[in-house]
């Protein structure tokens, strides 16, 4: 059974080699000032996870074969749920995130007729309009007309504008539409 132990080094001896799956492992004795002795493997020739003469905080795993391995020390969180945090950052991180699926919008955006061309500075320019209509910073925004759900129906359809003028009757020479 492993403990955490914390103790100065008080000496390391190389101790030879061994095949594992990560390649040549380095062996070394390492010897603390609590008593404790234990072999240590490193993949580096010259490990610097212990050193003598430095309180070291370890993994001691005793037996006929004692082992000590190094303790990391973990990233200390102070939100209770891992993986998010709450704070100044949470705007920048929003704004990052609004940055990134408006340029993939943009890039999107300028691919359904890659005939124009467009340059990059085109696609950020896209990017940042959609940046700016996100936040509310935009001059073009959706009318009550547009967001109200109940006017829907009084738009009209393509279909309609078809059945009005199935075969493009009457359409003048500026008309570039179909129907």
């Amino acid at each position: 059974m492993a403990e955490i132990k914390t103790s100065k080094v008080v000496s390391i001896q190389s101790n030879g080699t061994w095949d594992g799956s990560y390649g040549t492992m380095y062996k070394f004795e390492i010897v603390f000032q609590n008593g404790d002795v234990g072999e240590y493997s490193s993949k580096n020739q010259d490990q610097n996870k212990f050193e003598v003469g430095v309180e070291k905080e370890y993994e001691y795993t005793g037996g006929k074969f004692p082992k000590v391995k190094p303790v990391y020390a973990q990233p200390n969180t102070q939100s209770s749920s891992p993986g998010r945090s709450f704070g100044a950052n949470d705007d920048k991180r929003q704004q990052m995130i609004i940055a990134q699926s408006s340029l993939k919008a943009s890039v999107d955006f300028h691919s359904i007729n890659p005939e124009l061309k467009p340059t990059e500075q085109d696609v950020m320019k896209t990017a940042k309009r959609f940046i700016d209509f996100v936040n509310g910073n935009d001059s073009l925004q959706f009318n009550n007309h547009f967001t109200n759900s109940d006017k829907f129906e009084q738009v009209g359809s393509l279909s309609g504008k078809l059945e009005e003028n199935p075969k493009g009757k009457g359409k003048g020479k500026d008309d570039n539409l179909p129907f």
